[in-house]
């Protein structure tokens, strides 16, 4: 199983930090023949389509049981362009290019 997890900005205590976002709508998931770079751009369409602030690709058999397969990636205000995306939180994970 293949899906983005999106995140939005905490208004409580961290006020201004990434929290994962809940609910069916905190998640998305895709089709597991695509490759990187498809999963990549419907994991930013489907960010900036529901107004989360920042997204990452993960993938496992379920998901409690999944790990990250991108880096946490904060959507740029030049959406759709995506060469300006902000790496947020870097996880040591293979390189797939520029975002």
């Amino acid at each position: 199983m293949i899906y983005v997890q999106f995140y939005g900005k905490a208004v409580g205590p961290g006020l201004g930090k990434l929290i994962e976002a809940c609910g069916s709508n905190g998640v998305l998931p895709l089709d597991g023949r695509w490759g990187w770079g498809r999963c990549r751009d419907a994991a930013r369409r489907a960010c900036h389509l529901r107004g989360w602030t920042a997204w990452q690709l993960r993938r496992g058999p379920s998901f409690s049981n999944s790990k990250a397969w991108s880096d946490v990636y904060k959507l740029s205000a030049a959406y759709p362009d995506p060469g300006q995306d902000v790496l947020v939180q870097a996880s040591g994970l293979v390189d797939h290019g520029k975002v």
